[in-house]
Formats: C-alpha cells, structure tokens, sequence
C-alpha cells in the first residue's frame, strides 16, 4: 500500500527579522552527550510563520521526517492496517502511576536548565488528575531518589508491579534530560544505531557495558513488554534522539488523498513485536535530532505565567502541558500531535516530535491520560 504525506509544503526559510525576541527565550542542547556523534545543530526557523509555518510543521509532524525504523532492511514497504480505537479505561482510586525522571546533570559540561523543572509542572498536573508519582531528579538529598540507571530501572520494576495480575491501570513514564544514540548490536535498527537516555551516572561503565545508558533495546524488552494486556502506558521522553526510544512498531502519518483520515502506520514486520499493553509514545524530536529548551516558560507561554511557572523547561513538555491544561474539550491523538507541532514550530524549533504505538490506533481516538 502506498501511503502518500498529508501536505508537501516545504520548510519556509528561517526569517531572521523575528529572530531575536524567538532565540532570547530558548536553548539549544549544545552540549548533547552524543553530540558525539556529528549531527547537525538544530535548525532555527522563524516565529510567527502563521498558515504556512503551521502546515510545514504538520507535514513533518506526519512523515515528512520520518523516523528510523527498526529492522536492518533499506526496502520495508509501508502498510496501513486497519485502525483501531484507542481504548478507554475507567480509572478508579489507586490505578494510575507515574516515574517522573528529569535531570540537570548539574556540575557537569551535559548540564541543563529546565529537566526538573519539567517533571515537578508534570506532577503537578497529574497529581491533579489522580496519578500517583515518583519523582527522581538530581537536586535531591535522598540517594534513593536520585536518577541513576539503577534508581531509573528500580522506578520501571516499581511501576509494572503495579500492574502485574491486574488490568485497568494506567501508567506515566516521563524522561527529560539527554538522550543519546550507540552503535546498533542487535542488528535491529535500519540507521545502526540504538537511542539511549542518560541516567546521572552514564558515563560510568556498568553491568559488563562500557557505559551506563539505557537503550531503547532494554526499555522496550524489559518495560514496555511485560506491561500486560489491559493496562494502558503514555510516555513522554523530551529528549535528543527520542523518535523511536521505546521501539513501538507503529507510528503517525496521514494519507494526502484522505486529509480526514489519521494513520498509525507500520512495515511488513510491526505484526511480529509482541506488546499486550496499549502503549503510546510521545518523544520531542526525530532520532536524528537534538531537542531545546524553552528559558523562560511564563514569558513564552502568558497562559501558563498567570498559573505562576516560571524557569527554564523543556519545549515538548511545555507544550504538552499548555496543550492540556488549556484544551477546552476532548483532546484526541490528532489533536494532540499537531498542536504540539504548530507550537514549537511558530516558536523557531526545528525538531519535529513524533507519535508512535503499539498497535494501530485511530489518531481520532480521544487521548484521556
């Protein structure tokens, strides 16, 4: 089946007379641990881009930067399977858990701004919502809550106690801080190359690796895997290299023949990934691709100013939040996506956030966390 983009408008040229106010509020991740690895800088465009920016930003959004599959096959094909609704579950008192990870790496040349400040506004709406959260950061006296790889994998093992012999629970796995990309040892991955996050610890070497990142390999094996049928994951990772961290099979696209139809789309081998949970996946960028900071979310948000935050904070996290704190109905998986998108890219970031899945959802499915 040839699945054709959503729109083709291309990327319009930076515009460097609005240039000034967009970069006195945002960061890029200069200092990204595999900015190792050669790519390129994040791509600065314009603000205020209006119709044309919105539909640029869209179009990526839907494939037009499509993210590394996994797989080691230059020829997969895409298929559409048919759709199906994402489901709803009624959550009731005790069934909802979160692991909130953010870390600044403080004290180091990784150091960032805005990662604590990213799970401490996330807890705060989801404790609003019924979630109970651990929280580990790396401004905290209690070694037990600091986002080491051993601390951040015991969170993982907490989580899916929860939800072993059950059904009906709902999960919250959120990672700001850097992400990173190794070489592929699995042979699954089409571009070579395995995305990582960075415990605090990372550059140590652990368990017989050379380092102490955690692979999107492991997450998926190990977390995402063992959830069990009728249990519901959403996880954000704001993050360098994150399009495809937790290595579900399917993920955004729309059809340009059919504007009103949303895709999930996989290749020839998504069936094969066997994942009982009902997994989605919202990540900042592409794997290819660094993600920024916002430096002052009051300034860059006056909605959420008048809410009191302030500070640095990641700008799929922040936007995420502006998206539901301030949606005036349902929110579906559409929805979601794309104003996220048009968001960040009427703001100048040039990264391109990405949805997957575990299975073919419906992107008209009401997204209810």
């Amino acid at each position: 089946v040839s699945v054709l983009y959503w729109s083709q408008v291309p990327l319009p040229p930076p515009n460097g007379n609005q240039m000034g106010d967009v970069l006195s509020t945002m960061s890029e991740c200069t200092d990204c641990v595999d900015c190792f690895d050669g790519s390129e800088e994040i791509a600065m465009a314009g603000a205020g881009l209006g119709l044309a920016g919105g539909a640029a930003a869209l179009y990526f959004a839907f494939g037009g930067k499509r993210p590394s599959m996994r797989h080691n096959n230059d020829k997969l094909q895409q298929f559409v399977p048919d759709p199906v609704p994402l489901p709803r579950i009624i959550s009731y008192d005790r069934t909802k858990y979160a692991l909130l990870i953010g870390i600044n790496y403080t004290g180091t040349r990784f150091e960032l701004d805005g990662c604590v400040n990213d799970v401490r506004r996330v807890g705060q709406f989801l404790s609003q919502i019924g979630y109970y959260a651990i929280c580990l950061t790396d401004d905290q006296p209690d070694p037990k809550y600091l986002p080491t790889k051993t601390n951040i994998l015991n969170g993982l093992y907490h989580l899916l106690g929860k939800v072993q012999g059950r059904v009906g629970y709902k999960l919250w796995l959120h990672f700001s801080g850097h992400g990173s990309q190794v070489h592929d040892k699995s042979g699954d991955e089409s571009d070579g190359l395995d995305e990582t996050i960075c415990p605090i610890d990372f550059l140590t070497p652990q368990d017989g690796e050379e380092h102490g990142m955690i692979t999107d390999d492991m997450l998926n094996e190990i977390f995402v895997r063992e959830i069990p049928r009728g249990n519901m994951l959403f996880s954000v990772f704001d993050c360098c290299h994150s399009g495809t961290v937790l290595d579900l099979p399917y993920y955004a696209i729309a059809d340009s023949k059919r504007r009103k139809k949303r895709y999930l789309v996989g290749d020839q081998f998504s069936d094969t990934m066997t994942i009982e949970c009902d997994a989605v996946l919202l990540s900042g960028c592409a794997d290819a691709q660094k993600s920024a900071d916002v430096k002052d979310v009051g300034a860059a948000f006056v909605e959420m100013k008048r809410r009191h935050a302030q500070g640095a904070g990641g700008i799929l996290t922040t936007a995420l939040l502006h998206t539901l704190e301030f949606a005036t109905g349902p929110v579906s998986l559409y929805h979601l996506l794309t104003t996220i998108s048009v968001t960040m890219y009427n703001m100048g970031f040039n990264q391109i956030p990405q949805l997957s899945a575990s299975k073919p959802y419906s992107l008209d499915s009401i997204f209810e966390p």
